[in-house]
């Protein structure tokens, strides 16, 4: 059984392996809101026309690329280790979700600590968002890393399988656990 860091490990895997399968190159967007990366500005720009705020707030783990240089997508990633766990999206990807339909995707790798991980690709949250699902900001979001105190919203794997496309555990994208 893996660890958490070596499931994280896989499930980066899965999305890389996943995205070049598709002829598409990822750029972390990890490390910083912005980095300079292509076509990401011009994205800010947009979420923020749209929301009335400070540009920089876009949120998001990767920017895909197609083979000619162009944004296809930006891709949150949340890996589990199994698919019996939950998960949060918290305000600022929620928004960032809802203010670039069709450009912002969630991917979710799961089973990631078994020989068998598979991976599950979102590209509409509208039908999931509800208020049953918000969990309202508390000190604990704070000290998990997030930006700030704000509210988030529960999922879990089991959500993401009804709305989502599963990527076959056969195609020759999909890594297996050595």
């Amino acid at each position: 059984m893996l660890g958490e860091t070596g499931a994280m490990q896989v499930g980066r895997r899965l999305v890389t392996d996943y995205e070049a399968n598709q002829g598409r190159t990822l750029q972390s967007m990890e490390s910083g809101w912005y980095n300079g990366l292509p076509h990401i500005a011009d994205l800010e720009r947009r979420a923020s026309a749209v929301a009335g705020e400070h540009p920089g707030r876009l949120s998001a783990d990767f920017a895909s690329y197609r083979a000619d240089g162009s944004l296809d997508r930006v891709i949150e990633m949340k890996t589990k280790q199994s698919q019996h766990t939950s998960f949060d999206l918290y305000e600022r990807q929620i928004r960032t979700a809802q203010l670039l339909p069709g450009t912002w995707w969630l991917y979710v790798p799961f089973d990631c600590a078994t020989a068998r991980p598979q991976l599950v690709i979102v590209s509409d949250l509208r039908p999931l968002i509800t208020e049953g699902r918000r969990v309202p900001s508390d000190d604990l979001s704070a000290r998990r890393g997030s930006v700030g105190a704000e509210d988030r919203w529960r999922f879990f794997v089991s959500d993401m399988l009804k709305v989502g496309t599963v990527v076959p555990h056969d195609d020759p994208s999909t890594p297996t656990v050595r």
